[in-house]
C-alpha cells in the first residue's frame, strides 16, 4: 500500500499534467488478507480499518496529452510569455 493516494486526487494529478479526455478504463478490487496485513500493522489498526467502505483498488487509465499547439504554449527561453 506504500504510496496510494486517493483516486479522485490521483486523476486530478493527471489533469493538471495538460492530459485531456481522462478516464477509468479497468479498475480491480485488491484483496489484502487480514493475515497478511497483521504481518505490517497492528491486529487493533486492521480491525479498524473499514476496508469495504474504502477498498483498495488498481486502476488503468487513459487520457491524452493535446500537442503543444493546442495548448497555446511557448518554447522554452522563446520570450513570448
Amino acid at each position: 500500500m506504500s504510496g496510494a493516494i486517493q483516486e479522485s486526487e490521483y486523476l486530478k494529478i493527471i489533469e493538471e499534467a495538460g492530459f485531456q479526455k481522462v478516464k477509468i478504463q479497468k479498475q480491480k478490487t485488491i484483496s489484502i488478507p487480514e493475515g497478511e496485513l497483521v504481518k505490517y500493522i497492528s491486529a487493533d489498526l486492521v480491525a479498524s480499518l473499514n476496508i469495504d467502505a474504502s477498498p483498495i483498488k488498481s486502476i488503468t487509465v487513459f487520457a491524452e496529452k493535446p500537442a503543444k499547439d493546442d495548448r497555446n504554449c511557448c518554447e522554452p527561453n522563446s520570450s513570448c510569455c
